[in-house]
C-alpha cells in the first residue's frame, strides 16, 4: 500500500506521542456529543441502507446518561467510544443483545459500547487506548462487572484485555 505524505505524517505523530485519552459526560458537553454523533455516522454510513444512518448510528437517549472517552487530534475528534452504567436489566438500551447472559449479570454493570475510530487513524492504538480508559472508569464508578457490546472484529483486542464471549 501507498501511504500519502499527509497520512504518514499522521502516524508519525500519533506514534510519538502517546495516546491521550478524555472524558465527558453526554448530558455536560451537548457540542462534544454531537462530535461524536457525526463520527459515527461518517465512520459507520457505509454499513446501513441510505437514509438510516443517522438512525441507527447518530446519538440516542442512552448517550446522554453516559461516559464518552475520546481520542482529539488538532481540535477533531478521531475516536470515541462509550461507557454506560446499569443498575438492572431495564436500564440497558437494546437488552435483547444480553438476554441469553441475565442470569449471569451482577448490577451494577458497566458496558462497554460504540468504539468508533475514524478511517485515517486505524491501526494507531486509539480503540485500544479507549477500551483501557473505559476498563478504568468503570471500576471508579464501582461496577460490579464490564461487559462490551462489539462487533466481530473487536473480539480478539478484547479477549487480549481478559474479556471472555457469553453471548
Amino acid at each position: 500500500d501507498v501511504i500519502s505524505e499527509e497520512a504518514e505524517l499522521k502516524i508519525l505523530d500519533l506514534n510519538n506521542s502517546s495516546m491521550e485519552t478524555s472524558v465527558f459526560k453526554g448530558e455536560e458537553t451537548p457540542e462534544l456529543l454531537r462530535k461524536i454523533g457525526s463520527l459515527r455516522v461518517k465512520v459507520w454510513s457505509n454499513l446501513v441502507p441510505e437514509n438510516v444512518e443517522v438512525e441507527r448510528f447518530g446519538l440516542n437517549p442512552c448517550d446522554k446518561d453516559s461516559w464518552h472517552i475520546y481520542v482529539e487530534r488538532d481540535d477533531r475528534i478521531i475516536a470515541s467510544a462509550r461507557l454506560s452504567i446499569h443498575s438492572n436489566l431495564d436500564s440497558i438500551q437494546e437488552p435483547e443483545n444480553v438476554l441469553p447472559a441475565k442470569e449471569l449479570m451482577t448490577f451494577p454493570i458497566a458496558m462497554l459500547s460504540r468504539t468508533v475510530v475514524d478511517p485515517d487513524y486505524r491501526k494507531l492504538g486509539c480503540a485500544q487506548a479507549l477500551d483501557k480508559a473505559r476498563i478504568s472508569l468503570a471500576r471508579e464508578l464501582n461496577a460490579s462487572e464490564i461487559w462490551a457490546e462489539c462487533s466481530g472484529h473487536r473480539i480478539n483486542a478484547l479477549h487480549a484485555l481478559d474479556f471472555e464471549n457469553i453471548c
